[in-house]
Protein backbone atom coordinates (compact mmCIF):
# COMPACT_ATOMS: atom_id res chain seq x y z
CA UNK A 1 0.00 0.00 0.00
CA UNK A 2 2.85 2.52 0.98
CA UNK A 3 4.45 1.56 -2.41
CA UNK A 4 1.75 1.87 -4.52
CA UNK A 5 1.09 5.82 -2.49
CA UNK A 6 4.83 6.55 -3.39
CA UNK A 7 4.38 5.62 -7.17
CA UNK A 8 1.24 7.31 -7.00
CA UNK A 9 2.94 10.72 -5.73
CA UNK A 10 5.91 9.82 -8.14
CA UNK A 11 3.59 10.46 -11.03
CA UNK A 12 1.86 13.59 -9.87
CA UNK A 13 5.17 15.31 -9.32
CA UNK A 14 7.44 14.07 -12.73
CA UNK A 15 10.95 14.62 -13.10
CA UNK A 16 11.13 18.24 -11.99
CA UNK A 17 12.60 18.77 -8.68
CA UNK A 18 10.46 20.90 -6.32
CA UNK A 19 12.64 20.83 -2.76
CA UNK A 20 10.00 20.79 -0.48
CA UNK A 21 7.89 18.12 -1.70
CA UNK A 22 10.44 15.61 -2.71
CA UNK A 23 12.19 16.16 0.22
CA UNK A 24 9.21 14.80 2.56
CA UNK A 25 8.47 12.06 0.02
CA UNK A 26 12.11 10.80 -0.40
CA UNK A 27 12.28 10.79 3.59
CA UNK A 28 8.86 8.87 3.39
CA UNK A 29 10.51 6.43 0.37
CA UNK A 30 13.82 5.86 2.25
CA UNK A 31 11.86 4.96 5.66
CA UNK A 32 9.79 2.81 3.38
CA UNK A 33 13.17 0.99 1.78
CA UNK A 34 14.65 0.32 5.62
CA UNK A 35 11.47 -1.24 6.46
CA UNK A 36 10.70 -3.40 3.58
CA UNK A 37 14.26 -3.78 1.99
CA UNK A 38 13.03 -5.37 -1.15
CA UNK A 39 14.10 -4.38 -4.88
CA UNK A 40 10.97 -2.63 -5.41
CA UNK A 41 11.08 -0.18 -1.93
CA UNK A 42 15.01 0.22 -3.58
CA UNK A 43 13.51 0.77 -7.08
CA UNK A 44 11.21 3.78 -5.16
CA UNK A 45 14.09 5.33 -3.55
CA UNK A 46 15.98 5.53 -6.85
CA UNK A 47 13.03 7.02 -8.74
CA UNK A 48 12.93 9.87 -6.49
CA UNK A 49 16.20 10.38 -5.60
CA UNK A 50 16.40 10.65 -9.75
CA UNK A 51 13.19 12.81 -10.10
CA UNK A 52 14.87 15.04 -8.24
CA UNK A 53 17.77 15.50 -9.88
CA UNK A 54 20.03 13.95 -6.93
CA UNK A 55 21.76 11.89 -9.49
CA UNK A 56 24.34 10.85 -6.95
CA UNK A 57 22.22 9.37 -4.49
CA UNK A 58 19.95 7.77 -7.55
CA UNK A 59 22.99 5.89 -8.90
CA UNK A 60 24.25 4.64 -5.87
CA UNK A 61 20.71 3.38 -4.61
CA UNK A 62 21.05 1.83 -8.25
CA UNK A 63 24.15 -0.03 -7.71
CA UNK A 64 22.65 -2.15 -4.50
CA UNK A 65 20.13 -3.48 -6.65
CA UNK A 66 20.67 -7.00 -7.91
CA UNK A 67 17.25 -8.08 -9.76
CA UNK A 68 17.65 -7.20 -13.22
CA UNK A 69 14.17 -5.95 -13.81
CA UNK A 70 14.46 -3.81 -11.52
CA UNK A 71 17.90 -2.38 -11.94
CA UNK A 72 16.80 -1.91 -15.42
CA UNK A 73 13.42 0.29 -14.57
CA UNK A 74 15.93 2.32 -12.33
CA UNK A 75 18.45 2.75 -14.53
CA UNK A 76 15.75 4.06 -16.88
CA UNK A 77 14.23 6.35 -14.47
CA UNK A 78 17.65 8.08 -13.95
CA UNK A 79 18.39 8.58 -17.72
CA UNK A 80 14.54 10.23 -17.88
CA UNK A 81 15.55 12.63 -15.42
CA UNK A 82 18.73 13.42 -16.71
CA UNK A 83 17.17 14.17 -20.13
CA UNK A 84 14.84 16.57 -18.29
CA UNK A 85 17.71 18.09 -16.53
CA UNK A 86 19.31 18.38 -19.64
CA UNK A 87 22.23 15.71 -19.11
CA UNK A 88 22.09 14.36 -22.74
CA UNK A 89 25.58 12.69 -22.64
CA UNK A 90 24.72 10.74 -19.28
CA UNK A 91 21.35 10.04 -20.73
CA UNK A 92 22.36 8.83 -23.83
CA UNK A 93 25.36 6.52 -22.10
CA UNK A 94 23.00 5.17 -19.54
CA UNK A 95 20.23 4.53 -21.95
CA UNK A 96 22.97 2.51 -24.34
CA UNK A 97 23.52 0.12 -21.13
CA UNK A 98 19.74 -0.75 -20.51
CA UNK A 99 19.37 -1.13 -23.95
CA UNK A 100 22.21 -3.76 -24.17
CA UNK A 101 20.74 -5.07 -20.96
CA UNK A 102 17.38 -5.49 -21.35
CA UNK A 103 18.28 -6.94 -24.95
CA UNK A 104 20.05 -9.67 -22.89
CA UNK A 105 17.85 -9.90 -20.30
CA UNK A 106 14.08 -9.75 -22.04
CA UNK A 107 14.53 -9.89 -25.78
CA UNK A 108 14.49 -7.11 -28.86
CA UNK A 109 11.25 -7.10 -29.25
CA UNK A 110 9.94 -6.84 -26.00
CA UNK A 111 7.87 -4.01 -25.31
CA UNK A 112 10.16 -2.54 -22.29
CA UNK A 113 12.84 -2.79 -24.72
CA UNK A 114 11.77 -1.20 -27.52
CA UNK A 115 10.48 1.56 -25.11
CA UNK A 116 13.94 2.25 -23.79
CA UNK A 117 14.78 2.24 -27.42
CA UNK A 118 12.67 5.08 -28.32
CA UNK A 119 13.84 7.20 -24.96
CA UNK A 120 17.03 6.47 -26.67
CA UNK A 121 15.97 7.91 -29.83
CA UNK A 122 14.56 10.72 -28.57
CA UNK A 123 17.88 11.80 -26.55
CA UNK A 124 19.60 11.12 -29.83
CA UNK A 125 17.50 14.01 -31.29
CA UNK A 126 17.65 16.51 -28.14
CA UNK A 127 21.35 16.09 -28.60
CA UNK A 128 20.78 17.21 -32.09
CA UNK A 129 22.02 13.46 -33.81
CA UNK A 130 19.27 13.67 -35.79
CA UNK A 131 20.88 10.90 -37.95
CA UNK A 132 21.07 8.75 -35.37
CA UNK A 133 17.29 9.27 -33.87
CA UNK A 134 15.85 8.73 -37.45
CA UNK A 135 17.84 5.07 -37.84
CA UNK A 136 16.85 4.08 -34.09
CA UNK A 137 13.09 5.85 -34.99
CA UNK A 138 13.08 3.28 -37.94
CA UNK A 139 13.95 0.46 -35.59
CA UNK A 140 11.76 0.83 -33.04
CA UNK A 141 8.88 1.37 -35.57
CA UNK A 142 9.77 -1.86 -37.42
CA UNK A 143 9.84 -3.40 -33.96
CA UNK A 144 6.93 -1.95 -33.01
CA UNK A 145 5.29 -3.31 -36.30
CA UNK A 146 6.34 -6.60 -35.92
CA UNK A 147 6.02 -7.12 -32.01
CA UNK A 148 2.94 -4.85 -31.58
CA UNK A 149 1.28 -5.01 -34.53
CA UNK A 150 1.00 -1.77 -37.11
CA UNK A 151 -2.40 -0.43 -34.75
CA UNK A 152 -1.12 -0.55 -31.46
CA UNK A 153 -1.06 2.86 -30.18
CA UNK A 154 3.19 2.55 -29.24
CA UNK A 155 3.55 1.61 -33.07
CA UNK A 156 1.37 5.05 -33.91
CA UNK A 157 3.42 7.13 -31.60
CA UNK A 158 6.54 5.49 -32.94
CA UNK A 159 5.24 6.85 -36.63
CA UNK A 160 4.68 10.02 -35.18
CA UNK A 161 8.39 9.71 -33.62
CA UNK A 162 9.90 9.60 -36.61
CA UNK A 163 7.41 11.95 -38.42
CA UNK A 164 8.86 14.75 -36.31
CA UNK A 165 12.25 13.66 -36.85
CA UNK A 166 12.16 13.48 -40.54
CA UNK A 167 10.66 16.98 -39.79
CA UNK A 168 13.43 18.41 -37.72
CA UNK A 169 15.84 16.84 -40.30
CA UNK A 170 14.63 18.76 -43.48
CA UNK A 171 12.69 15.80 -44.69
CA UNK A 172 9.37 17.72 -45.08
CA UNK A 173 7.98 15.28 -47.89
CA UNK A 174 8.65 12.48 -45.89
CA UNK A 175 7.39 14.17 -42.52
CA UNK A 176 4.35 15.20 -44.24
CA UNK A 177 3.54 11.68 -45.45
CA UNK A 178 4.37 10.35 -42.30
CA UNK A 179 2.22 12.82 -40.28
CA UNK A 180 -0.48 12.34 -42.79
CA UNK A 181 -0.44 8.17 -42.26
CA UNK A 182 -0.56 8.87 -38.26
CA UNK A 183 -3.32 11.32 -38.31
CA UNK A 184 -5.56 9.21 -40.41
CA UNK A 185 -5.00 6.03 -38.51
CA UNK A 186 -4.95 7.66 -35.34
CA UNK A 187 -8.56 8.62 -35.95
CA UNK A 188 -9.35 5.41 -37.23
CA UNK A 189 -8.07 3.50 -34.36
CA UNK A 190 -8.49 5.82 -31.47
CA UNK A 191 -11.47 7.53 -32.88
Amino acid sequence: MRLSLLSDALREVGDVPRDATNSAWIARAERLDIEAQSPESRLMLVRWFASSWRFDDAEAALSTITSDLEHMHGADAIASAYVSAGHLSEAIALLEQVITDRVRVLGEDHPDTLTSRNNLAGAYESAGRLDDAITLYEKTLANRTHALGPDHPDTLASRNNLAYAYQRAGRLDDAITRFEQVLTDSTRILG
